[in-house]
């Protein structure tokens, strides 16, 4: 890793109120998950919790995969549906982690990611108040053994480039709640829009 004298020492992002942070290098993530929220919400429903939180935090898990975890973070809440009296669990996770980027810088990493994009994925160019960054959108299917089919979740990414290093921060954010696939967008874009360099 090269840098400059002009190099953050930090790269920080804010968390909206009732959003928990976690550990997602937990070689257990459920248990890591049910602490979290224990410590937050008090009595919480443990099977919604592992049935449906675990496998989020998991397949952002698996996204940052060779990159350096700076901070990690989920939302849950359980709301009553009518006519039943098991509660819709509303969840959604967050990691920021630093990535080497491809040579020739965002262009680069733009044309990366068209190149193994899936069909349904949108690429955008954006500008955050930090600069520059890339943005993709798309529908990632997420997946338990003890499930008898996928679920679809909406998955959020952000690539912004390091300045005065050699690296991209890369802003994930992942909810399997389709139904609030618009609602949640628009707190991803929130958060994104935290992202400082110090």
């Amino acid at each position: 890793m090269t840098g400059t004298d002009t190099a953050p020492k930090a790269v920080s992002v804010r968390l909206p109120e009732r959003w928990m942070e976690i550990d997602p290098r937990e070689p257990d993530l459920g248990a890591e998950l049910l602490r979290t929220a224990r410590e937050h919400l008090g009595d919480v429903d443990e099977e919604h919790v592992l049935r449906y939180a675990v496998p989020v935090a998991e397949g952002l898990r698996d996204l940052v995969e060779g990159g350096s975890v700076l901070l990690a973070g989920f939302y849950a809440d359980f709301l009553p549906v009518e006519g039943t009296d098991v509660p819709l669990l509303v969840t959604a996770n967050a990691v920021l982690a630093l990535f080497p980027p491809a040579a020739g810088g965002l262009d680069a990493v733009r044309r990366e990611l068209a190149a193994r994009a899936a069909d349904d994925m949108e690429i955008r160019s954006v500008t955050l108040p930090v600069g520059r960054a890339v943005t993709t959108s798309a529908n990632v299917p997420l997946s338990r053994p003890e499930w008898t089919a996928p679920v679809r979740g909406r998955l959020r990414r952000y690539f912004v480039p390091v300045p005065g290093l050699d690296r991209v921060a890369v802003l994930s954010m992942l909810t399997p709640n389709e139904d609030l696939v618009e609602a949640f967008d628009e707190v991803f874009a929130a958060i994104a829009s935290t992202l400082r360099f110090e």
